[in-house]
Order: structure tokens, then sequence, then C-alpha cells
């Protein structure tokens, strides 16, 4: 019987696998860390770019604001202009959109797509035309009933973007400097003038005066990992871009740089988004005097706190309030009117960096870093159950919470990066009845050398708590009890994952001046080397299912082993892409790419894996960030974390499987994957009072199903998906679906 299983097994993976398949986003996480604002004045609403999302906030009271909207998108909101009754969005490699901002779910009018390598870095609004840095060129689009593209001009590099009347001017990265260069719109083929210097290297933003047309303000970065922020004013002369003034303000790389990333203003009164520039101790958003240009010098006049790290600002218009995008806190709001360093009058989380997740049942939890562990209901993720349900179920709010395992069935360990107590314990047992979880207990001795993450076992000495340090320390402590410190040796590398079954532990280390995968038994509170493989570089992330083992060496690729008794033999290697994590289940091996999203290979011959999927992720942030970790769920449903997106919820990679969004269980398919003209409803599969509909891919209705043949010709082509909702419940939450089916529809 075992071996007629294996047979068809093998047969069905040779029939799936002919060919590599795109993988549908499913839905996501919502929110992230605040990066992106904008206000509008007449409506008293704050748009807010966090993560991979924009959060709408009605704002008429400033000291408690209300979330009113939402959308997801694929990458981070990088601008936002709200301009006659349509809010632009440009979302990196997710492109440029057109939204209805009266929509409580932001309603698209139309995208402009960037594909490739192409994104959507910085945009600017002049009527009803439009000005987009792609990285690669500018592009000129008009805006009417959607988007037509009619000019490109500049070059590679180009990353901001502005217009004041008859001029443009287009902030670009040159390699090792960056330049301003201006243009008149009536002749974009060439250069009216430039400004290079070496400290633009990391240009972020430019923009015009409020009160001269001659002059621009210049958010030049920082030109030293964080260690100085840089903001010019630039004066157009008849000699060219000339410097009116320089603008400097210090940080400490790594820990608070320096980096000023973005402004808004009011009659030349500038408000600086400096990242983390440092002022008497504290971060700051320093206020500066530039009405006195080019005569006079730009003029410090006050000094904000932004809650740490902090990404833009936005005026209140005319009223004395400023909004904050800050990297721990989410969204501030400041009370500006005497320009009191500490007049916070709201604060708003919005979420963080994600680091990596694991899922429990139709539970996810992901470490956000700033935002802490937080447990998020899966089946409101889903763009099907319209992105708009309870989804954070639980925060843990520890900052740089890196990695987490469950001790047991109520007890969690955090492991923390930031100098602080390496672990934080809870219970959740309240919450599971119903209350709220109880802390236990911070163990680890506060040093520079911070966890990175962490792993339960069970030995012959009782539960233990493995913990992986920046310095390449392995710290056992007792889980029970005292929770001492009884165990500590060096890997030789610098862990980031552990994996546990039982006394068993997979680690990335060094032994004998060779980098590879290690295999530890803890016997005695003492770990013991079992066995090594060689790898293709320093293990990052590693899995482990049955005889295979595989790990994660970024830009070396991933190695795959397989077990020969105590002994890890590499198999295959891949020096492809930059691999941040993998994960093994039945038959397939899953491959996180830092900037190219996700691989997944057939290895039921680990010899020779084979490509069989793939899914984009967000394509990365300025060459940075993007994936962080993979796994896989219930049904085979696929989460790929990503540090600025959140965790995207991805299809599974077998076809012919669809999920069901409740109780995370899995049904055949009862219609076709691909449809055109007509989709067939066979009749209900639930309670006859339930009703059938069909929804576009981010969970808006599009028509009543009945059963027996339906009219879908008029419908353009696409993702949708076919949900059955029961008569006593009136929203798609997810938990109130019987069954939800994606069909592809196709002229």
């Amino acid at each position: 019987m075992k071996s007629s299983t294996l047979v068809l097994f093998v047969l069905l993976c040779s029939f799936c696998f002919g060919q590599v398949s795109d993988l549908d986003f499913l839905g996501q996480t919502p929110g992230g860390s605040a990066f992106n604002l904008t206000y509008d004045s007449a409506g008293q609403r704050l748009f807010v770019g966090c993560g991979a999302s924009i959060w709408v906030y009605d704002a008429s009271d400033p000291v408690h604001p209300v979330r009113t909207g939402m959308r997801p998108f694929r990458g981070p909101v990088n601008e936002m202009v709200l301009s006659d009754g349509v809010l632009f969005a440009a979302v990196s490699h997710g492109g440029v959109w057109a939204l209805d901002p009266d929509s409580p779910t932001l309603e698209p009018f139309d995208l402009y797509e960037t594909p490739g390598d192409t994104a959507a870095w910085d945009l600017w609004v002049y009527g009803d035309t439009l000005y987009v840095a792609t990285g690669y060129d500018c592009r000129v689009l008009v805006y009417q009933s959607g988007f037509d593209e009619v000019k490109r001009f500049d070059g590679a590099g180009a990353l901001a973007v502005s217009r004041r009347d008859t001029l443009v001017a287009v902030g670009r990265r040159d390699g090792l400097s960056g330049t301003v260069a201006l243009y008149s719109v009536r002749n974009l083929a060439q250069q009216r003038s430039a400004f290079t210097h070496l400290n633009l290297l990391w240009l972020q933003d430019l923009q015009f005066a409020d009160l001269r047309d001659d002059i621009i303000y210049v958010c030049g970065g920082t030109p030293n990992l964080g260690l100085t922020g840089v903001f010019y004013a630039l004066q157009a002369t008849q000699s060219g871009l000339e410097v009116a003034d320089l603008y400097t303000i210090g940080g400490i790389p790594a820990l608070a740089q320096s980096d000023i990333i973005n402004l808004d203003s009011r009659n030349d009164t500038l408000f600086l988004a400096t990242t983390a520039g440092m002022h008497q101790s504290q971060t700051t958003i320093p206020v500066l005097d530039a009405t006195g240009l080019p005569e006079d010098t730009l003029k410090v006049i006050g000094n904000i706190r932004p809650g740490l790290w902090h990404f833009d600002v936005a005026l209140f218009d005319t009223l004395p309030y400023m909004a904050i995008a800050s990297e721990w806190y989410g969204l501030w709001i400041n009370d500006i009117s005497s320009l009191q360093p500490l007049d916070t009058i709201a604060v708003v989380p919005t979420g963080g960096w994600c680091q990596r997740c694991y899922v429990r049942g139709d539970t996810l939890w992901a470490c956000m870093r700033g935002y802490g562990l937080v447990a998020y209901d899966i089946d409101s993720m889903l763009y099907g159950a319209g992105y708009v349900g309870r989804t954070e179920l639980l925060r843990l709010p520890r900052a740089f919470t890196m990695d987490f395992t469950f001790v047991d069935d109520t007890t969690v360990a955090l492991a923390r990066s930031i100098g602080v107590d390496k672990l934080s314990l809870f219970n959740l047992g309240p919450w599971y009845r119903g209350g709220q979880a109880e802390w236990i207990d911070d163990i680890g001795a506060i040093g520079l050398s911070s966890a990175e993450c962490v792993a339960a076992m069970m030995t012959d000495a009782g539960p233990r708590i493995v913990t992986g340090l920046v310095d390449g320390t392995l710290e056992v402590y007792d889980a029970c009890g005292a929770r001492e410190l009884v165990y500590a040796t060096q890997s030789g590398g610098r862990p980031r994952e552990l994996m546990a079954r039982g006394d068993t532990l997979l680690v990335g280390a060094v032994v004998e001046g060779d980098t590879g995968l290690a295999a530890f038994r803890l016997t005695g509170d003492s770990l013991v080397l079992l066995g090594f493989g060689q790898a293709s570089g320093t293990v990052t992330k590693l899995a482990w299912d049955g005889g295979l083992a595989a790990a994660a060496c970024e830009a070396q690729g991933a190695v795959l082993y397989r077990w020969q008794g105590d002994s890890l033999l590499p198999v295959w290697m891949t020096d492809s892409g930059n691999v941040v994590d993998v994960h093994l289940g039945p038959g397939l091996l899953y491959l996180a790419d830092k900037l190219s999203g996700l691989r997944v290979y057939s290895v039921v011959n680990p010899d020779e894996p084979e490509l069989v999927a793939r899914n984009p992720g967000s394509g990365g942030w300025h060459g940075l960030f993007g994936s962080t970790a993979v796994t896989v769920g219930p049904g085979q449903r696929i989460f790929l974390s990503d540090f600025n997106s959140g965790v995207f919820v991805i299809e599974p990679a077998r076809p012919g499987i669809e999920e069901t969004m409740n109780d995370a269980r899995r049904t055949p398919k009862s219609g076709p994957t691909v449809v055109r003209g007509v989709l067939r409803m066979v009749g209900s599969t639930s309670a006859s009072s339930s009703t059938s509909w069909l929804l576009d891919a981010v969970g808006r209705r599009v028509t009543k199903l009945q059963p027996g043949e339906n009219d879908i010709s008029r419908l353009a082509p696409g993702v949708y998906f076919v949900r059955e909702q029961s008569a006593s419940s009136s929203q798609y939450s997810g938990r109130d679906a019987s069954s939800v089916i994606k069909v592809v529809i196709q002229n």
C-alpha cells in the first residue's frame, strides 16, 4: 500500500510540475511602520502610508484620530498626492495608483504599472499631469479618465521630482554622488542646469520653495551611512544651480542614523524628517526659517521630538498641528503652535517591520520589529474577505522582537535584539480564555550581544530554551523554575535561526574552519556535535523536514542536504539571487529571495530539484530590505514575510487544491479554475439559506450568482473569488463564510 501511494505521489508531481506556475497573492497583514503622510485640509483627513497599506484617518479631532479606510498594496507607499478628488499613490514596484479617496477601501480608478526593475519612487502632480521618478527615468503621465504616458526624460537614478510653473526639478543618484537637474517643460530633452555633489550620494527628495520660484529644497539623505544628514537650499541663477545654504545634523551610524529624507513647509518655514538626527541626545525634527534666502542663511527656530526614528511629516495647513510618520510608534500628531519639543497630542500604532512569521492553526504569528510579536487572524487577512476584518488578535509590545518559540501550549518566549533582556516570556493561557496575555519574566543579562533567534527543546534534563546571540554564542536556559542560564558555547558563526526536534538542534556554525549547517544533541545541558554539512556561505536561516535539511546563505544562495545517519550530505545548491530563508514541506523546497520574492522547487528527486512555482514578492525598496522569511500553513498556503510589507498570503504551489477560508480546511475544487463567458454553479455546498457572490481580487462584490449558468462575458479578465455567505451573516469576515473558490476569467 505504501509503495502504491509513493508511486501515485511521484506521478502526480510529474504531472503537476511540468511548468512553472506564477502564484497569486491571496492576502496580507495590514499596516506596517508609518512611512509617508498626506493631509487633506478640505476633508480634515490624514492618508498614512504604513508598510504596504494606505490607512485613512478622520483627523477633525487631532487628539482622537479615527481610522475610516484602508487598502493593501504590493510594496511600500513612497508618496501620495490628493488632487481634484483623486488620491495618487507611488507604490514602489506596485506602480502608480489613482484611488477614490472617499471610498472606505480606496477603490482604484486606474493603475500605471512599473514592471521589471522600475518602480514608483516619487511623483508630483501638476494639474492633470503627473511626473513619476522610476529609478531609470522620469515619466510624464496625463490623467483624465485614466493614465496615459506621454514622455520619458532624464536618466538612470532618477528618484525625486518636482514642478513649479515652467520648471521641473529632478533629483537622481549617480553612483558616487547625486545630482539635481533643472529642466524647462518646453524642452525636457535637455538639462537647463545641474548641481552635483558627493553629499547627495543618497538623495531622497526635493521641492520648490513656497514663496520663491528660484529656490529648490533638497533632502540630501546621508553621504556617510548616517553619521551626517544633509539638506541643501539651491538657487537657480543665470549661471546655473548654486548653493544658497547647507544645513547638516549629526547621528550615530546603525543606531541613530541621520538621514534627511522628507520635509513639509508652510510659507518657507521648514520641518525636516531626519530619520534619527540628534539634538541634545534626542532624535529631532528641526524647524528651519528659510524666508531670508538667498541673502540670509537657514535659521533653526525649533526642534520637535518625533518618537525616535521617523520618515515623514505633514502639516495641517492652517491649523497648528503636524503629523509624524514614526517607525516605532506609527502615527504621531503634535501641537506645533509654540514649537515645544514634547507637545505630542496623539499616538496611533500602525505596525512594524516584519522579520519572520510562523503559523499555528488558523493564526499567523509575526515578529514586527519596533512593534512586537503580533497574532493575526488569517481569514480576515484575505482579499476575498474584504481585508477589513478584525485582523490583529494580539500584540505583545516588545520592541525589536526578532524571533519567538512556544515553550509549551501556553508559554511563548521572545528573542530580542537591542541590548535589553535577551528573552521575554509570556503566558497566553488567559488570552486563550478571553482575557489578556500575562508577562512572566525577562531573562538573560543586559549586554551588547543580543538575541536573534530562539528555540525550545525537550532533553533528558527537562525543557530548555536555546537562544543564538549576535556574537555567535549559543545559550541554554532552564525553561522551568528559576529559568537560569545552564550552558553556553560558541557556534563560530552568527546564528539567525535555530531548529529543534526533541534533543537535536540545527544551527549555522563554523566547524574546523568550515562554514555550514551543524547538528547538535543537547545532553546533560551540554551541546554535542552530531554532524556537519558544508555550505556555500554563512548559514542565516534553515529548514528540516524528514530526511532533508536546507540552509539559506543569502548572496551565496541555498544548499539542500540529505540526512545520512547523524551526518548532513549536501546534494544540491543554487547560487542565484539572495536567499534569506528556506522552508521544506512534503516534496517541496521554498526559497525566500530578498528582492525577487518566492521560488518553489520540487524535491521529489533531491539531487535534481525542479523550479515549479514563483511569486515576485514586493521587489524590495531601493535594492534593500524585501523578503525576510517564508513558511507554509494549513492547506499549503504560503506566507512570505517582507520587511516593509508585512506578510503576504500566497496561493498553494500544488495545483488542483483550493482553500476554504474558515477553520483552515481544504476542499477539492467544485468548479473550473479558468472560465470564459459563463460560470456554472452546481448548487450550494452549505445550508440552503446561503447566497453565492462573485468577488473581485480585493473582495468587492461583483455580481450575485445563481445556480446554473451565470453570464460573465462582460467582466474584465482576471482573478475572482466565488464566496458563499450564510443568511445569518451580513459581513464577509472569513469565519462566517462556508467556502471560497478562486476562478480566473479569461476572454
